[in-house]
């Protein structure tokens, strides 16, 4: 976890051990986009689109449209804090995971590729799911404030509890449920396809080696870290 990271300066993750369930909730809330009243789309809250080249990184994009992130104070800046650590993230495994490795590489049909995609995001999900739990409590303690200018209050708070229900002490992940209509199956077999170890070696590792996987999740841990202290020490103290 990033607050655990030395590389980050003590008192930056002192200020933001102050206000984790702020910086936890905004870690996840880019996620929770369809739990709005207002109909919003994945390109609204993660300021990229699959579709088009990334223009600059989408963290300084959301920075830009929203001028009040910059300047946030307290809560809401550990908040915005951990957001651009999603995002920085996650342009990281667009550019060079699923993009790449997933988009542009025909080594499997490309309905079976996305089906793989999303084989491998519940690999990592659930070898996470342990460190995850530790964090619930904090988490449940967030109550935005207004936080986030294009994200209701009630959208992060019904997104809060619905991630801290599964990973909580007795959860149960709702990982399999949600994912298996996007690509055509039961949860069941998505199941049993995690847990036969022969066809990930054959189907998944084989095409998409476990060395990649660490090589990019490294590279987005760096790119989340050096955005995460621009924006804190750079940006929002300068604002």
């Amino acid at each position: 976890m990033l607050l655990d990271d030395r590389a980050i300066a003590e008192p930056v993750r002192a200020e933001l051990q102050q206000s984790i369930g702020a910086f936890l909730l905004g870690s996840i809330a880019a996620d929770g986009y369809y739990l709005a009243d207002a109909p919003l789309h994945r390109e609204d809250t993660h300021f990229f689109s699959y579709e088009r080249l990334v223009e600059d990184h989408p963290w300084r994009l959301m920075l830009a449209r929203y001028p009040c992130m910059a300047s946030a104070a307290g809560a809401a800046r550990a908040f915005t804090a951990g957001y651009i650590a999603h995002l920085a993230m996650d342009e990281i495994w667009w550019l060079h995971m699923m993009r790449p490795h997933f988009g542009e590489r025909e080594w499997a049909e490309r309905s079976y590729r996305f089906l793989m995609l999303n084989i491998i995001l519940t690999v990592m999900d659930e070898r996470d799911e342990a460190a995850a739990r530790r964090e619930v409590s904090a988490l449940r303690g967030a109550q935005p404030a207004a936080w986030c200018p294009f994200l209701p209050d009630q959208a992060l708070i019904a997104w809060r509890d619905l991630i801290a229900a599964q990973i909580a002490p007795g959860g149960v992940s709702q990982t399999l449920t949600i994912l298996a209509p996007r690509v055509g199956k039961t949860a069941l077999e998505l199941r049993r396809m995690l847990d036969d170890s022969a066809l990930l070696e054959t189907d998944l590792w084989a095409h998409v080696p476990r060395k990649l996987l660490e090589t990019v999740e490294a590279a987005m841990l760096a790119h989340a870290r050096e955005s995460l202290c621009t924006y804190w020490t750079d940006i929002a103290d300068g604002a």
